[in-house]
């Protein structure tokens, strides 16, 4: 299973991905999954009519963080902190 596949995975099942460099940082959702390929042994993502190189073969040229998003009005999120 390539990267690539762990982000589709990942964001497929409602999970969130945060892409960052030195200088910016980008939180993929679910709609997102597809932006993500493999080519050459390297990781790309779709952006806009382009596709911005992730990585050179195994080494990444980012920071790949991957999260979940919590409810915002969550009773069971109140409950814990009162």
């Amino acid at each position: 299973m390539t990267i690539a596949d762990e982000i589709r995975n990942h964001l497929s099942a409602d999970g969130i991905v945060q892409i960052t460099t030195c200088t910016q940082s980008t939180i993929y959702k679910r709609r997102h999954a597809d932006y993500f390929t493999m080519r050459d042994g390297s990781l790309y993502v779709r952006h806009g009519r382009h596709q911005n190189k992730l990585s050179i073969g195994e080494r990444l040229l980012v920071a790949i963080r991957f999260g979940r998003l919590r409810p915002v009005n969550s009773t069971q999120q109140d409950k814990e902190f009162t």
